[in-house]
């Protein structure tokens, strides 16, 4: 039983680990190495020629997804959408409803005021 505890900290350990990564990172490769060659294959798979190769940026998105009630949902929207200033009008309504349904959630107050006069 003497001063000094003996066994090892986690910090310890810790500390010597990362003091050991640091200097082995550091090692020389060596002045003969040399770098590997790396061969490219003359052909990969599942690669289209360049005329059949077709982007999804080429396509309308709403064409993409193959769904009839999305690009008939499309259609209605660009049909009706006969004016920007009417569309920007109907977003301010909504606004305006959606404030006026959450407005119950706030607390609300009432006042009243009277005058009377009494002539004797």
């Amino acid at each position: 039983m003497g001063c000094f505890d003996m066994r090892p900290s986690l910090a310890g350990l810790v500390f010597s680990i990362l003091v050991a990564s640091i200097v082995a990172g550091c090692a020389p490769v060596g002045a003969n190495y040399a770098r590997p060659e790396m061969r490219s294959p003359s052909e990969f798979r599942f690669v289209q020629e360049p005329a059949q190769a077709q982007s999804l940026a080429d396509l309308p998105w709403w064409e993409v997804f193959d769904d009839v009630a999305l690009q008939t949902l499309v259609w209605e929207a660009v049909s009706n959408n006969l004016d920007v200033r009417v569309a920007a009008a109907r977003v301010e309504e909504a606004r305006a409803r959606a404030g006026i349904a959450k407005s119950f959630l706030y607390p609300q107050v009432d006042g009243t005021a009277s005058y009377g006069l009494r002539v004797s």
